[in-house]
């Protein structure tokens, strides 16, 4: 072994001195990168241990001091804010301040406060002495803690623990440089070997004492060789590693330059009580211990520009030539503080110079040599008011751990700034109670209540107001005042308008020691203690029951009409606006009447003033007795009255039917005799009665009488005469007569007697709908369409808008011409063929039809309704009822029609006259028709009237042999319990549901059903509306047996249809 080793030395040196130099130079180059590498990690390691234990000191003196005061108020919440700051900071694995009995007072871990620790190593600090004490520290984690002193006083623990990850990371980073540095060096030595031997030595050398000022701590030494070649980039290499570990340390160095200003800031937040101050002076410890360029605090003004309220240099040529806003329309409030202030959260520009936003601040930042900003939230009431911004000369400036400390500092300075508002709240409720105090005993009731509304002091005025004695009442809840006329939802939002405004006043009625309510001023107003805690209520009051009532009599006279006592012209017009709004969001119309009593100055002039007056205080009686609660009735002056209807159809000409009832109504009920006598205290039971106004129609000209009648104590003697006395001078306005009284009856004396007297009003009006159109106008409107009313002759009514003046005047020609249409023969029957399933005729049901001379045919969809409303269905129905009863008794003269059944249609009106079944049997016994033949067709809505009396009345029918037939059968509201106790033969499946069947499974379902309940209750089912042979196909299917429709014939003549049967009974109807 010796000998081969002996024989490789004798051949390497005897080798190439090429080779000799390369081996050897490359060996020792090696030899002192490692050794480099070796000690560069050496050092490093024992100065970032070193530093890690300096920071963890730091940190645990910084939060000792900023915890003292909160360790003596015992103040858990304050310790949380403090703590909160350390959450996140890097490399902190636990924070927490202990009592001097071990309980974790607060912690940055959740669920530790209130525990106690026990294992050795704090137990051991327990028992130190109050210095820093180092618990811990190897190469995984450092655990310190630092005593916290209030003066000399010991009064708890601040303890941190950190791990060892980030020095450690540093360290693996360092080594894996060292490595690269190594193998790169190497390679570079022994390639340059050869050629570069005597400069590769003298550069190494170089390198080596650049190495030993570094080991002797100054980082800032740098290797300047210059060139390509592989010991050049050796030294560049060994400068970057040179330029990281100098900006670790830097970085280092500045954050606890930030922690140092944050402690200071700390213990000035504690101290300071001034706002701005406090602003000032923490701007100045910032810029100070981390020699930013500019610190300073901006918060916003009501447009929006942001003010400077506090700065670290207040002659600072920067912020003298800037202007910020919180506008981001603007180009000034685009930059850190305006953004910040806008959103909430810190803004970084760690290249101020180069970017868009800041151009308008860039030419005043270049002169101050500003490369960096940033602006951070400063939050009140959980709103930000502010922002605090910092500047530095150097790019790239902000990193993640100064920016985590900088928000750290900034939510103190919030929490600061919450504390002053809190404070100042405080003194505002102890000053309100001082001056409470001071006016405790004013002229005002005053009571003090604690939080439960317990009463604890009443004044000598709260006694005289409600009767209670003091100790009557101290002791006992508010609730004795008690009037019971508020529900609970007016003590709800009272008490919440209390507890968030701390303070309420309005009326409210309360109740006195006797019993007696009145209505009162209370203005209460909470007292809180300094944490904001509600600890007393103050109420003080003042009897308004005079005010309420003299407010009463001034609204009477300012709203209302003194004699008649309805609504004036103002109350009309506050009440018009109001129905105009409703009918604009309910989308419904309303009417506005204008009335003018006729020959109401006659009136005046014959019999006198007083006897006026009885007059339109009794119209204005009746006026009200003819509308509902909601409508107004005002009295505009003299003899002039105008209605309000609100809440009319949706429907224009709907709408203008229902005002023009009302005013029929109306002008029926002032066409009845009014009884005046002589003098207002003296106006008879009929000012008082209750009206019962009728709709029918009055004659359009109204006689005047007069009853003359004795008020002397005698009986009353009727004067009146069948025949005009020749003393009695008529005159006529128009078609109206007026009376004019005797000479002799017009005398004013005590004996005067009592006059029965006619009176009627032209009436105008006009619907409104929403505001298309003033108050004012719509009166002028009805103004207007009453004088019309006036120059048709009085006792007239008249729409304004032509086009409903016009509809009106078609119904009531269509009316008109309705009632003609018996007489002028207009009227007729057509008949439209029933079939069963094979086809064959078995019935037929009579339809109506109106031909009117003029206008041809009309539709029953237009006549059968007003016939309904007007009464006329009654002659009609007996008419078509007599008219079927005789196609009945004309079908037994022919095989093919014998035992056809005839179905006739019965309005509901018709089935509620009391003599419905007398009319029936009446009609049967005189045309001879054979009942059982007869077939009364009805729809659901009969039934929903007089129920019991409907059914009693079927049964009566048929017990006859007629039999009833449900039209249009599930359109309706049947009920089934009803629809059992019905004398029913026959459903009749509506046509709706046939059209849709093929097409729409509900209605094909809704049929089916229906199919189905006829079978269960045994009711024949026939199906209307058939017109095409699927829907007949699927009828069938479901199991109708009987149909009617187009598909089998439409309605015809009595004498075409029976022509159409005569002599086809071999054929059936469909093919």
């Amino acid at each position: 072994m010796n000998h081969h080793r002996s024989k490789a030395k004798r051949a390497f040196f005897s080798g190439s001195i090429r080779r000799q130099l390369a081996w050897s130079f490359g060996s020792v180059a090696l030899i002192i990168m490692v050794g480099l590498a070796g000690l560069l990690y050496d050092r490093q390691r024992n100065f970032l241990y070193s530093a890690a234990l300096q920071q963890s000191k730091s940190l645990t003196m910084s939060l000792a001091s900023s915890s003292t005061s909160w360790v003596l108020a015992n103040d858990i919440a304050g310790l949380k804010e403090v703590l909160q700051g350390f959450v996140g900071l890097p490399d902190i694995e636990r924070a927490y301040v202990l009592s001097l009995s071990g309980e974790v007072l607060s912690s940055t871990r959740l669920g530790e406060a209130g525990l106690f620790v026990t294992d050795a190593q704090s137990q051991k600090l327990l028992s130190s002495p109050p210095t820093t004490q180092v618990l811990l520290a190897n190469t995984h984690q450092i655990d310190v803690a630092t005593p916290v002193m209030a003066g000399q006083r010991h009064v708890g623990w601040a303890r941190i623990e950190m791990t060892m990850n980030g020095v450690n990371a540093n360290l693996r980073s360092v080594v894996v440089m060292g490595i690269n540095f190594i193998v790169f060096a190497a390679l570079t030595v022994w390639i340059a070997a050869i050629l570069l031997a005597r400069r590769l030595t003298r550069r190494l050398h170089y390198l080596m004492r650049v190495a030993a000022e570094v080991e002797g701590g100054n980082l800032e030494v740098r290797a300047y060789l210059s060139g390509d070649d592989e010991v050049g980039i050796l030294a560049q290499e060994f400068n970057q590693m040179l330029d990281a570990l100098s900006n670790s340390e830097r970085q280092r160095e500045r954050i606890n330059q930030l922690y140092a200003a944050w402690t200071e800031s700390a213990d000035i937040i504690v101290r300071e009580s001034d706002e701005i101050k406090l602003l000032n002076q923490v701007c100045r410890i910032i810029a100070n211990h981390v020699a930013f360029k500019l610190v300073w605090v901006g918060m916003t003004d009501p447009d929006d520009w942001v003010r400077k309220v506090a700065s670290s240099h207040s002659d600072s040529a920067y912020l003298r030539n800037i202007k910020v806003s919180a506008d981001e329309t603007l180009p000034e409030g685009r930059g850190p503080m305006g953004m910040t202030i806008r959103e909430g959260v810190p803004k970084i520009f760690n290249n101020f110079l180069d970017e868009s936003n800041t151009l308008p601040w860039q030419p005043a930042a270049a002169a101050e040599n500003i490369n960096a900003a940033a602006a951070f939230p400063l939050m009140r009431d959980g709103r930000c008011i502010g922002a605090i911004a910092v500047y530095s000369d150097e790019q790239n400036y902000f990193t993640p751990d100064l920016i985590a400390l900088m928000r750290g500092l900034t939510d103190d300075l919030s929490y600061a700034l919450d504390n002053f508002d809190r404070e100042k709240r405080r003194l505002k409720a102890e000053h309100e109670l001082r001056i409470a105090a001071a006016a405790f005993e004013s002229q005002e009731s005053i009571l003090v209540t604690d939080a439960n509304n317990n009463i604890l002091r009443v004044n000598k005025s709260f006694t005289a107001l409600t009767g209670y004695s003091a100790n009557e009442v101290i002791g006992k809840p508010t609730g004795i005042l008690k009037s019971g006329r508020h529900d609970s939802e007016f003590y709800t939002a009272m008490w919440a308008s209390i507890n968030h405004n701390k303070y309420w006043q309005g009326e409210i009625w309360n109740k006195r020691k006797n019993g007696e309510i009145y209505p009162e001023w209370l203005c209460i107003t909470a007292i809180s203690n300094p944490e904001g805690l509600i600890t007393n209520y103050v109420g003080t009051f003042t009897d308004i029951s005079q005010r309420k009532a003299d407010e009463q009599r001034i609204r009477d006279l300012a709203y209302y009409d003194s004699l008649t006592k309805l609504p004036n012209r103002t109350l009309l017009f506050e009440r018009l606006d109001l129905a105009l709004n409703a009918s604009h969001r309910n989308k419904t119309h309303g009417a506005l009447m204008f009335l003018d009593l006729d020959n109401f100055k006659t009136l005046n002039d014959t019999l006198g003033h007083d006897r006026g007056d009885q007059l339109l205080i009794e119209v204005g009686q009746r006026l009200q007795n003819c509308v509902r609660d909601v409508d107004t009735v005002a009295r505009l002056g003299g003899d002039e009255f105008v209605i309000m209807l609100e809440f009319l159809d949706e429907q224009e000409i709907e709408a203008a039917i229902q005002a023009h009832a009302v005013a029929e109504k109306i002008r029926s009920n002032l066409a009845e005799f009014y009884l005046l006598k002589n003098n207002l205290d003296r106006v008879g039971s009929l000012g008082n009665r209750s009206m019962r106004c009728s709709t029918s129609c009055i004659p359009a000209v109204v006689p005047t009488a007069t009853l003359l009648t004795s008020t002397d104590g005698g009986n009353t003697e009727d004067c009146r005469e069948q025949s005009r006395p020749p003393s009695l001078a008529v005159d006529r306005v128009g078609s109206l007569p007026t009376a004019t009284l005797p000479p002799s009856l017009a005398v004013d004396n005590k004996h005067q007697p009592s006059i029965e007297h006619y009176s009627t009003g032209s009436i105008g009006f006009v619907l409104f709908m929403g505001h298309e159109t003033s108050s004012e106008e719509l009166l002028k409107r009805a103004d207007l369409a009453m004088y019309q009313a006036k120059r048709a002759g009085r006792n007239v009514i008249r729409a304004f808008a032509p086009e409903m003046q016009e509809a009106l005047n078609l119904r009531a020609a269509l009316e008109i011409d309705l009632r003609n249409a018996l007489d002028r023969n207009e009227l007729s029957l057509h008949y439209q063929v029933q079939v069963d399933a094979s086809g064959q005729p078995v019935g037929a049901e009579a339809l109506l039809r109106w031909n009117q001379a003029e206008r041809g045919m009309i539709s029953p969809a237009e006549f059968i309704p007003l016939a309904e409303e007007t009464g006329l269905i009654l002659p009609i129905g007996q008419w078509i009822l007599r008219q079927g009863c005789k196609t009945l008794v004309d079908w037994t003269h022919y095989p093919e029609t014998c035992e056809l059944k005839l179905a006739v249609n019965i309005s509901s009106r018709q089935l509620n006259q009391p003599d419905f079944v007398e009319q029936v049997r009446t009609i049967l016994l005189e045309s001879g028709a054979n009942p059982t033949l007869l077939k009364l067709e009805i729809t659901e809505s009969v039934i929903l009237d007089n129920v019991e009396d409907t059914i009693a009345k079927m049964h009566a029918v048929r017990d006859l042999g007629v039999s009833f037939s449900m039209d249009d059968f599930g359109t309706g509201y049947s009920s089934l319990s009803y629809l059992q106790k019905l004398p029913l033969a026959q459903l009749k499946i509506d046509q709706s549901f046939v059209k849709n069947m093929t097409v729409n499974n509900h209605d094909s379902a809704i049929i089916r059903t229906i199919l189905a309940l006829g079978k269960n209750l045994d009711l024949n089912i026939i199906a209307e509306g058939v017109e095409t042979e699927i829907q007949r196909e699927h009828l069938t299917n479901d199991g109708c047996l009987a149909f009617q429709g187009y598909l089998f014939g439409k309605p015809v003549p009595a004498e075409q249809f029976k022509q159409s049967l005569l002599g086809e009974a071999d054929r059936k109807i469909i093919l």
